[in-house]
């Protein structure tokens, strides 16, 4: 199945609140999420896990929000949340993230493969970011959106680590 063909198959279904509470208690439990300096986090869709929680258990986070070029940027998380570009939420307030080794970004999806490529909703801005910032990166899938191979194009990101929940 080509890439419109899967993003036909699964946008828009909903993922349980149960594989949002998996997938925060894996995500705590992570190495990684526990020795960042920042964790950047997303906004869940009604598609992707829910990991609100820990916007409020990590000592650092950051959501994304689009810039007027279509390419995408990361802001503190303070607790103000306005909506965005996409209707997706973001931080009223920006504040630039300063990216280190440490720094840790958790990759929602429409779909990942075994080898952590990633299927997103088209628009490239993972992938872009990822290029511009050498940082560690988790996807985070439930277990109905993980296939064995997805097509793959040379710019499409292939996340570190993968977490099925």
């Amino acid at each position: 199945m080509d890439k419109a063909g899967v993003r036909r198959l699964l946008k828009g279904r909903a993922v349980s609140e149960e594989a949002g509470r998996k997938a925060c208690a894996l995500l705590l439990a992570d190495p990684w999420v526990r020795e960042a300096d920042c964790v950047l986090l997303y906004y869940p869709l009604a598609d992707e896990a829910d990991i609100r929680p820990l916007y409020e258990a990590l000592p650092c986070v950051a959501l994304p929000y689009m810039l007027s070029d279509g390419s995408m940027d990361f802001s503190i998380y303070r607790g103000a949340l306005t909506e965005g570009r996409f209707g997706i939420m973001e931080c009223v307030e920006k504040e630039a993230v300063q990216t280190t080794e440490r720094t840790v970004i958790v990759i929602p999806a429409i779909a990942y493969d075994r080898t952590g490529v990633r299927l997103g909703r088209g628009l490239g801005c993972y992938d872009r970011y990822m290029a511009a910032h050498r940082i560690r990166s988790i996807g985070i899938i439930t277990q109905d959106r993980l296939y064995e191979r997805l097509p793959r194009e040379e710019h499409d990101l292939r996340v570190d680590r993968l977490i099925i929940c």
